[in-house]
């Protein structure tokens, strides 16, 4: 599939996938779900007390307070935090999960936390799903009209996108691959640049379920084949 193609704005923008739904063309991606952030604080580089006012606005604070509920614990700083994290971990990551309160579009079971010890080859979650894509493109994030992404060329001006705008092109090129059959579980392949429509290819194939693989052009003919043969993708992309 070549990266210049032409997706209609008037297509219809709803299909089946149960981490990311989309409303209409209007709306882009449906935002359905809202995250905890704290409203960002002036900071005055010369002001202890806005330095104290934006830690204590902070998520990270909040999280910690939640945790100390939820474990009966104290973490007075920031070591004490990240010892639990690292020894307690299946509590830690269960209470971040809770206090996220499902805001997050996580789906199916949080149990087991994880499976195994070993660092290598413990599975957080195995139970669980989560659209990347559903999560950060999602509205309750930033304001539509916030920045996204800026495209840097060499030989022309720099292109910038908006959130709404981003998420309104990942939508178009997510309904045109699920018409044209990709499905969760594909494996798709791509020799691509590093520019905007990379991204916007990259994230309409993790919205519909299915996994990516990217080689740059330079690589050359016989190290690509190298890097995709084992994958057996049903996909392919790349940029005319």
């Amino acid at each position: 599939m070549l990266l210049n193609h032409e997706i209609s704005t008037n297509a219809d923008l709803s299909w089946n996938n149960p981490g990311l739904s989309v409303d209409s063309a209007n709306e882009g991606l449906a935002a359905t779900r809202s995250i905890k952030t704290a409203e960002p604080m002036p900071v005055d580089s010369g002001s202890a007390e806005s330095v104290v006012d934006n830690v204590a606005a902070s998520q990270m604070t909040a999280f910690t307070a939640a945790l100390e509920a939820c474990t009966g614990k104290v973490f007075a700083d920031y070591d004490s935090l990240h010892n639990f994290s690292v020894v307690e971990y299946r509590i830690f990551w269960k209470c971040f999960v809770h206090w996220l309160d499902g805001n997050f579009g996580l789906s199916g079971n949080i149990e087991p936390v994880c499976v195994g010890d070993d660092c290598e080859y413990a599975e957080f979650f195995p139970d669980a799903q989560l659209n990347y894509a559903d999560c950060l493109l999602n509205l309750s994030v930033a304001a539509a009209d916030a920045p996204a992404l800026t495209a840097c060329h060499a030989d022309g001006p720099a292109t910038r996108w908006t959130r709404g705008e981003l998420r309104d092109e990942v939508a178009r090129l997510a309904q045109a691959l699920s018409v044209l059959g990709m499905v969760e579980g594909d494996r798709v392949v791509g020799v691509m640049r590093n520019d905007a429509k990379a991204i916007v290819t990259a994230l309409a194939v993790a919205a519909l379920g299915a996994t990516l693989s990217t080689a740059a052009p330079e690589m050359g003919v016989a190290a690509i084949l190298d890097r995709f043969a084992p994958l057996a993708p049903r996909w392919l992309f790349g940029h005319t």
